[in-house]
């Protein structure tokens, strides 16, 4: 009973004289964003609702629904091992013998069952003190919200959290390579001449975006995945050889690249990312304290736009093209393309469709 009001009295604790105070209820209800399993939508949240509307009726609360918001996150799951003598095994109970998996206790072999949500009762769950153990806290968070969106099942995969951790190593020695270069140089603020130079500071900014963006829609996945690009870009640069840019230039933009990737993974490994921010980026402040990064809007503006050349329908070609060069501009580079003039032998221009910016398609007969 009482797990079906409890967020009302949150908005009140210090209140006593009664069960609820009318005014706190009203300044902080409705809850903006509820987040919860499944089975809480066809319980728990059931249930809140009528409690709710009951208390609004008997004037305890204004608000007509408890939750303005909600998201329903998916299940783990994982493989069930059965043994014919012994019931279900949990995963310290099995080993592994040339190949095949043996129970621990008579050594018969395993029945690998369905894929199933983790339960006790058939013991296809995981410890997350070994897993802190064996690869810290942070590696456990970031498998977890990499490996799927949050509405949608999360199959558990001991070679994911492998992946995790290996991933949280590459941007520990980064960071660490870049801090030790570029102790005392401010982060980049302006674009860079050269070429390769803009281009990562353009997908810098390009990460912050798609960053901000997912998280306030919950993709928290993809906000993952994009960090992971970017660490792999920052990872090509700094050991590219610098022609282009001054070497005063690209310590700038290694700085701002570390600076924003710990930022950016902060909310999910906070543990290494605060670490890396005090040691390898010698700050002095907090990272937790530290203002989230913001995006230049002179850096997403693209020079170059890749179009897709069609032929009667059928892709033939991808072009660059500059950014601000005109329709004719376009159609001319795609029919100078070798691969679209090659599939033109031996046929007539009818006309062209043309999306500006993202596709021509040449209508063509012989």
């Amino acid at each position: 009973m009482e797990s079906s009001w409890y967020f009302l009295r949150y908005c009140c604790p210090d209140h006593h004289d009664a069960p609820l105070d009318r005014k706190q209820v009203d300044h902080w209800m409705p809850v903006d964003q509820y987040v919860g399993g499944v089975e809480h939508a066809v319980l728990h949240l059931l249930y809140a609702r009528f409690f709710h509307k009951a208390l609004r009726d008997v004037g305890e609360a204004g608000c007509d629904e408890p939750f303005t918001r909600l998201l329903t996150q998916g299940m783990v799951r994982k493989d069930t091992h059965r043994c014919p003598q012994h019931g279900w095994r949990y995963p310290h109970e099995t080993r592994e013998e040339e190949g095949c998996l043996l129970c621990a206790d008579c050594g018969a072999p395993i029945e690998i069952g369905r894929n199933e949500k983790m339960s006790k009762s058939k013991h296809n769950v995981v410890d997350p003190n070994e897993i802190i153990q064996g690869y810290g806290a942070d590696t456990a968070r970031l498998f977890m919200l990499f490996a799927s969106p949050p509405e949608m099942d999360l199959e558990w995969s001991d070679s994911g959290v492998d992946g995790a951790w290996r991933f949280l190593g590459r941007v520990w020695r980064l960071v660490h390579l870049i801090g030790e270069r570029t102790a005392g140089v401010a982060p980049a603020s302006v674009m860079p001449a050269d070429a390769n130079a803009r281009a990562l500071r353009a997908k810098t900014h390009a990460t912050i975006d798609k960053v901000t963006r997912d998280m306030a829609r919950f993709q928290f996945n993809t906000a993952i995945s994009a960090v992971m690009e970017l660490i792999n870009a920052g990872s090509v640069f700094v050991n590219a050889p610098e022609e282009g840019a001054s070497a005063d230039e690209v310590a700038a933009l290694l700085r701002e690249l570390a600076e924003t990737a710990v930022l950016l993974l902060h909310p999910f490994v906070p543990h290494i990312t605060e670490e890396l921010w005090a040691e390898a980026l010698g700050m002095t402040t907090r990272l937790s304290q530290a203002a989230w990064p913001v995006v230049d809007p002179a850096a997403l503006v693209k020079e170059e736009l890749t179009v897709v050349v069609q032929i009667n329908g059928k892709l033939r070609a991808r072009i660059l093209v500059p950014a601000d060069a005109t329709q004719a501009a376009q159609e001319a580079l795609a029919l100078e393309d070798p691969n679209v003039m090659l599939h033109l032998t031996g046929k007539s221009v009818r006309k062209l469709v043309t999306i500006p910016g993202r596709l021509i398609n040449i209508v063509a007969s012989a």
